[in-house]
């Protein structure tokens, strides 16, 4: 779906974005889980998210 939605002058970053992402699941977990050991779930679940909002905010303001 991604290379019929994505004109092609676009295609390679779009394609490295994704890979980028499945790339760093296993570092996001491994950091989740030693955050789960060390506190509990639900305050690791909670910073977490709360990062990923914060960044969500972030670019929405820097990009136009």
């Amino acid at each position: 779906m991604v290379q019929l939605t994505v004109p092609d002058e676009l295609r390679g970053r779009v394609n490295s974005l994704l890979l980028l992402e499945r790339g760093l699941t296993p570092a996001g977990s491994f950091v989740a889980g030693v955050a789960a050991h060390y506190f509990s779930a639900p305050v690791t679940v909670t910073v977490m998210g709360s990062i990923v909002v914060l960044l969500a905010g972030l670019v929405l303001l820097w990009v136009p």
